[in-house]
């Protein structure tokens, strides 16, 4: 069996600065997806946040390449699964309606998108 990996791409909702974005993600989202989840929960759940410039209104993101524009999502998660089937098992607890209104409160759900990875790499130092 191989793994299954997921990634999902996270925009805060408007009004929010990136600050209370990830803190809700962290504090709030993730352990509900615990507690509901229970064992269904993923191998691992890590979240990735852009870095933004906090000290203009608008919260751009800081690119080292490309326009901040080009930007429209604020974080992401990485999610692995033991497999497809365990992702399937635990697909009903990401559309359940806790965690579907929960996430109303700190994201743009209509600019949310998620893929499914086809395969991983690693280079490093040898």
């Amino acid at each position: 069996m191989s793994g299954f990996t997921i990634v999902v791409f996270v925009t805060r909702k408007p009004g929010l600065s990136p600050g209370e974005f990830l803190d809700h993600w962290e504090n709030h989202h993730v352990p509900l997806l615990q507690r509901i989840g229970g064992s269904r929960f993923p191998q691992s759940h890590t979240r990735h946040y852009l870095q933004h410039d906090e000290t203009s209104p608008e919260y751009p993101v800081v690119p080292l390449v490309g326009q901040s524009a080009d930007f429209t999502y604020d974080g992401f998660a990485v999610v692995s699964f033991e497999n497809e089937a365990a992702f399937r098992e635990f697909l009903p607890v990401m559309l359940s309606s806790e965690v579907l209104e929960d996430e109303e409160r700190f994201t743009d759900r209509a600019r949310m998108k998620a893929v499914a990875l086809g395969g991983i790499r690693v280079a490093g130092l040898a």
